[in-house]
Parts: C-alpha cells; structure tokens; sequence
C-alpha cells in the first residue's frame, strides 16, 4: 500500500510541475490560438450552412453571425486541456520520455481537431431564443469532452501507442 501512495503522490507531483508551467506559457500564445480555434471553426460552421465572420478583439477572436457573438477565450481553444493533457502525459514516469513527447504532440494535434468541432457544435445549435438552454448546452458539452476526451485520449496512449517498440 505504501509503494501505491507514493507512486500517486509522484504523479500528482510530476503533473503539477508540468500542467502549471504549461499552462502560464500558453498564456503568451493566447491570441494566436483564439484565431487558429476561431479560423477552424468558422470553416466548419460555414460547411454546415451557419454564415459567420471572425473579428478580432484585444487579441481574442470572435466568430460572429446575425444571431451570436462567441468570444473564442482560453477555455474555448483549449489552454486546460492541452495542459492538462502535458501534465498526465508527462507524469507517466513508467514511459520514456520520447514517447511522452510523441503523447503531448499527438494529443495537442487531437484537440487541435477536437475543439473547432466543439466550437462549431455548440454554436451550430445556439438559439438566441432561448440563451439559457443554448449556454447550459455549451457548458455541459465543454465538460463532458475535456473529461472525456482527456481520459480516453490518455487511455489509448497509456495502453497502446506508448507500448510500440
């Protein structure tokens, strides 16, 4: 049993020292990746018929229609869950650290993906009247995928991409 807590207390130490630089040192990229969600978006809410434009605000995004403004922020390109992923990935101190880089890279690449999707979905379906339903929606939605997105991800990699040789 002691081997089992200090193993987690190292894990958790180790995801702690990576997840909370990551995360401040993507704050100085912020505006860069409030455009590339907002650009990305706009593409995919444009092949499903939503017409909008990006204008860009005190270095964040917003995808703009007749019906909604969506401030692309932090949460919506995803600075906690790119750091979130860094920090598990490179807490797992049983893989090397080349496959823990491969992790990061592969992961940041999957929700590179996944959060324009996310995006685009809860704006698709936004309906100005009724906001409240429209925001819950969104807030369940960004939820529900950090976690199980992040979970899943992590699972694959742990289980399967980090074994190859």
């Amino acid at each position: 049993m002691k081997g089992a807590v200090k193993e987690t207390a190292q894990f958790l130490a180790l995801f702690l020292f990576v997840a909370i630089p990551v995360y401040f040192v993507l704050g100085f990229f912020a505006a860069s990746f409030s455009e590339i969600a907002a650009y990305s978006s706009q593409v995919m809410l444009n092949a499903a018929g939503v017409r909008t434009s990006i204008t860009l605000e005190n270095g964040v995004a917003h995808v703009i229609s007749p019906s909604f403004d969506a401030e692309i922020g932090d949460l919506c390109w995803g600075r906690v869950e790119i750091a979130v992923l860094a920090g598990i990935v490179m807490a797992s101190w049983d893989r090397t650290v080349r496959r823990r880089i491969e992790g990061i890279i592969l992961g940041i690449a999957v929700l590179l993906v996944l959060n324009p999707v996310r995006i685009a979905v809860s704006l698709a379906v936004y309906d100005p009247q009724n906001p409240q339903a429209s925001a819950l929606f969104h807030d369940v939605l960004f939820r529900a995928t950090l976690v199980i997105v992040l979970v899943a991800y992590y699972a694959v990699w742990y289980y399967w991409l980090s074994k190859r040789r």
